[in-house]
């Protein structure tokens, strides 16, 4: 979309979309909590270097015209800049911290505007009840083309420009692109700019299927000896509950990881050889070689990926 606003108003959507844009608890295939969050870091690096890519770009926008988003998109921002001259705000962006202000518990809105003419008043209240009212059928046209079936065929776009045009095996580019696509929308809309953040969350996992039975033998054992021997078996079922849990591990520079992500995106999205990316950021080949194959593998600690090699 085009008419985007200033970065001043970026943070305009903090309580909205962009605080708590992906949170990853599951589907990670890392040896530990470290590796997870490499790759969360990672992933989030890619994202945002990969949503600015002109084919993601093209995907987006031959689907919004073709139906009908970016109309609906329009329409119901002009009635936001309307109304956000009406009452004399800068930009759309300012809207919603203006209706928290301004909006009751119980659902009205009131708002006072110095105007000493009551018949001018008149015309100003009756003309920004119709502009909301215009707004609100506008916002439904806007959540109605969202919810529209055709919105599956944007999925297998990015489906098919993850897998097939990218070869990437990440099913969950093609999922995290879809959700850049929706919530820069809905950000374009409001008036704020869409920053994507991504955080690994450990989630205690399930207790193993165990069971601890453990009895005496006064026959045969004195209490020391039935005391270690607890002591033995007890401390067998607490290492099968402690292998649950992934090990902390070595927290990585992320720094020099989002590095590494650069590179791979550069090489495997852009076509840069390594020769030239070793050339052009003062690396050394190998660097450059073992960077692009580590921020593959960060990457792809994920269950699910897709079987590019059956792909013709």
């Amino acid at each position: 979309m085009d008419d985007l606003p200033p970065d001043s108003f970026e943070d305009s959507l903090e309580s909205f979309f962009a605080r708590e844009f992906i949170r990853l608890r599951d589907g990670l295939v890392g040896r530990s909590v470290a590796e997870n969050e490499a790759h969360a870091v990672a992933r989030c690096a890619f994202l945002n270097r990969v949503q600015l890519h002109p084919a993601f770009q093209e995907v987006c926008t031959r689907f919004d015209e073709e139906t009908g988003v970016a109309a609906a998109l329009r329409r119901a921002a002009a009635s936001m800049d309307t109304l956000a001259t009406t009452f004399r705000l800068p930009h759309r962006g300012y809207l919603k911290r203006f209706f928290e202000e301004h909006l009751s518990p119980d659902g009205v809105l009131s708002v006072t505007i110095d105007i000493d003419d009551e018949e001018q008043a008149e015309i100003v209240r009756d003309r920004i009840e119709r502009i909301i009212r215009e707004l609100g059928q506008n916002l439904k046209d806007v959540f109605a083309a969202f919810a529209s079936p055709r919105v599956e065929r944007l999925t297998s776009d990015l489906i098919h420009l993850v897998r097939d045009v990218w070869r990437l095996p990440y099913p969950w580019l093609a999922l995290q692109l879809f959700e850049v696509w929706l919530y820069g929308r809905l950000a374009w809309l409001f008036g704020a700019k869409l920053s994507i953040r991504v955080w690994f969350e450990p989630e205690e996992p399930p207790a193993p299927p165990l069971r601890f039975v453990f009895q005496t033998d006064p026959a045969r054992e004195t209490s020391v000896e039935a005391y270690l021997r607890f002591c033995r078996e007890a401390a067998a079922v607490l290492q099968q509950l402690e292998n649950q849990r992934l090990p902390a591990g070595k927290r990585r520079n992320n720094e020099v990881l989002e590095r590494y992500v650069d590179w791979f995106y550069r090489h495997r999205i852009l076509g840069e050889s390594i020769r030239h990316i070793s050339r052009t950021d003062e690396a050394d080949r190998k660097e450059v070689k073992d960077g692009i194959r580590e921020a593959e593998r960060i990457l792809g600690l994920t269950c699910y990926t897709f079987p590019l090699g059956e792909i013709g």
